[in-house]
This record gives C-alpha cells, sequence and structure tokens, in this order.
C-alpha cells in the first residue's frame, strides 16, 4: 500500500481544519452576487441613448451610444468609448 506525500497530507489537513475557509466566499457574499449578478449566458439590457441624450456621468455606469454606435463607459472623469483595435 503506498502511503500518501506529504503535501498531499497537508492539503488534507488544511481543508479538514477549515483553514481554507477564510480564502472562500461568505455565504453573504455569494447570496449577494446571486442577487445582483444574472446568471452565466443570460444577456444585460444595456441602456442606449444619442450622445445629446446621454444619461448623467457616473463613474462605472454604461450605455450604448446610438449616434456613435459604441459601447460608453462611465471613466475617471467622463465617459469614455469603447472602441476595437
Amino acid at each position: 500500500m503506498s502511503h500518501p506525500s506529504p503535501v498531499l497530507a497537508e492539503m488534507r489537513a488544511l481543508l479538514q481544519s477549515g483553514a481554507l475557509d477564510a480564502l472562500l466566499p461568505s455565504a453573504a457574499v455569494q447570496a449577494h452576487q446571486a442577487s445582483v449578478l444574472p446568471p452565466a449566458g443570460t444577456l444585460v439590457n444595456i441602456p442606449q441613448a444619442t450622445t445629446a441624450l446621454a444619461p448623467p456621468y457616473v463613474e462605472g455606469a454604461v450605455y450604448y451610444d446610438l449616434t456613435l454606435h459604441k459601447l460608453r463607459v462611465g471613466g475617471a472623469a467622463d465617459w469614455e468609448t469603447i472602441t476595437s483595435v
């Protein structure tokens, strides 16, 4: 009968002790993510507006610009246009 390697034995002991639990998201974090994130493969409805009627700037916000035909993201100080490379 072969003996488990010391590394495997140590990993098993860490898992059983719960020492690695801190690296995993808590139940509260998982519940929050489930409430705000759409299921994988779900389409997200992005707001649309012309450049002239763009929504108020908010850092991190996203909208599709119907004039530019581009996605815009609220950057550090203003709307930034996402362009292909």
